[in-house]
């Protein structure tokens, strides 16, 4: 592992380190204390990346910070902790930076300033050390590796001639490692430049260029055409993850969206509660990925994939510029962040207000078929993604349907294609706002004539074509 460090280091191109700056406080891996960085100057860290698994009883807290900068009881920490301190004395790296020892747990100004720091706290690591076979911060991940798969020794000849043995296993895909489930590893994995991965199998090193992207992903690289797919992309990743506090759900990936705003250009008044003002539209229409058993929503606005403590997903078509029209404008998004010291972190409140096609109607379900009847008479055919588990067994509910996007169907070898229209389904809370409950798509016959679908003079095709859908202000909590 330290060859291929000082490898990384010395020819890699791709791995070139960065000067970042320090987070506030370091493990001082010699003499096992706290320290502040400030006076160090530029000081060498590793990070550890590693499974809480439930609350650890040698976190730092606002009664004992001060007697850590004094000193720290080795034998008193957890054994993941210790494998990291051994780690470091091996690496000759002089400081380590961990998580719980390095915020002060209970107080919050502390923890959102330094969350805030994830960025620089595992770019600007020299390495971060991966327990990723670790499932507790008890277990530790410097033991005896298990063999991956049983094998045979099989002979084979080389280029001179000579034979030799070669040991061959059934390969079975990448493991999939304790550290793999949790949310707020996917930063830190995402995040750092080189890692130490401490598999139940093997011990391996990764960086930029060497294999990285493939064991644990990178930060999106935003382009102009794929900019808001690759955060789409990064999304579906990061939701599959578990949490052990729902309202960590926008705080355990707020490195990464401070990043990828760093990256496109963005600030933090264009992140509306996990979602980007200028993908606003397309980024509304996230769905709960099925087979999954849906959930009440934990915390944040409705209209938030980060309200759901479910694995979300966006349709591939929702991205696709060149066959899409979007039919609402937004008009105003607005966000007050719980803590203001992390701007890309949970919001206390908000609301989107948006200007498009909007139908009231009864809808009913029956058969696995969802159909709707509106306000001006007749049925429409519809397709649901619902957001909650308790909504579905409903027989009829009365709900609005806010049309967002249009698809054109494209014309192939099979004949016409067919033309989909995508939007929310929401309720109305009774005070002039709306709640989303989930996304609908509904097939449009292409003799329909769609040249124009963008609201003009209060009046659009969608309106024409259905009696009682009016383009109307909408404002979503």
């Amino acid at each position: 592992m330290q060859t291929s460090l000082n490898e990384c280091l010395s020819s890699h191109a791709e791995c070139t380190r960065t000067s970042l700056p320090p987070p506030s406080r370091l493990v001082d891996v010699q003499n096992f204390r706290l320290v502040d960085s400030a006076p160090i100057g530029s000081p060498t860290w590793a990070a550890l990346s590693y499974c809480w698994g439930g609350p650890q009883k040698a976190q730092t807290t606002s009664t004992n910070v001060k007697d850590r900068y004094e000193s720290i009881n080795f034998d008193d920490m957890p054994l993941t902790l210790r494998d990291a301190i051994r780690t470091c004395r091996e690496l000759n790296l002089p400081y380590l930076w961990i998580d719980s020892m390095c915020i002060i747990q209970d107080d919050d100004d502390d923890k959102a300033r330094e969350i805030n720091k994830m960025p620089e706290v595992y770019q600007g690591a020299l390495v971060t050390l991966s327990a990723s076979c670790a499932t507790t911060c008890h277990a530790g991940f410097l033991q005896d590796r298990l063999h991956p798969a049983p094998g045979v020794a099989l002979p084979m000849r080389g280029a001179e001639g000579g034979y030799d043995l070669v040991q061959a296993v059934k390969w079975k895909g990448p493991v999939e490692e304790p550290i793999d489930t949790r949310a707020w590893t996917f930063q830190e994995q995402a995040l750092s430049e080189r890692i130490m991965d401490y598999g139940s199998q093997r011990a391996s090193y990764f960086c930029n260029s060497s294999g990285k992207k493939h064991r644990f992903g990178m930060l999106p690289s935003p382009s102009d055409d794929l900019l808001y797919r690759e955060w789409a992309g990064t999304v579906e990743k990061y939701s599959a993850r578990q949490l052990t506090f729902a309202s960590d759900r926008l705080n355990a990936v707020a490195a990464v969206a401070s990043r990828f705003a760093e990256k496109a250009g963005l600030s933090s008044s264009d992140y509306v509660a996990g979602l980007w003002k200028p993908s606003l539209i397309r980024g509304l229409l996230w769905t709960v990925k099925s087979g999954q058993k849906r959930t009440e929503a934990t915390s944040g606005p409705s209209f938030s994939w980060a309200s759901h403590l479910m694995e979300v997903e966006w349709q591939s078509e929702t991205w696709r510029r060149d066959t899409h029209q979007e039919t609402a404008t937004i008009l105003e998004a607005e966000v007050k962040v719980g803590n203001t010291l992390l701007p890309f972190g949970s919001v206390s409140s908000s609301h989107i207000t948006i200007n498009g096609p909007l139908a009231h109607t009864t809808l009913r379900l029956s058969s696995g078929e969802a159909r709707f009847r509106h306000d001006g008479g007749g049925e429409h055919s519809v397709e649901l993604f619902l957001d909650k588990e308790e909504k579905i067994k409903a027989k009829s509910m009365s709900v609005w349907l806010l049309e967002l996007l249009f698809h054109v169907g494209l014309e192939n070898s099979m004949g016409p294609g067919s033309d989909t229209r995508f939007g929310l389904v929401l309720k109305s809370t009774g005070q002039g706002q709306f709640t989303r409950i989930g996304i609908y798509s509904e097939w449009v016959p292409q003799d329909i004539p769609v040249a124009n679908h963008k609201p003009r003079n209060d009046v659009c095709e969608r309106c024409k074509e259905i009696s009682g859908t009016a383009v109307s202000k909408v404002e979503l909590v």
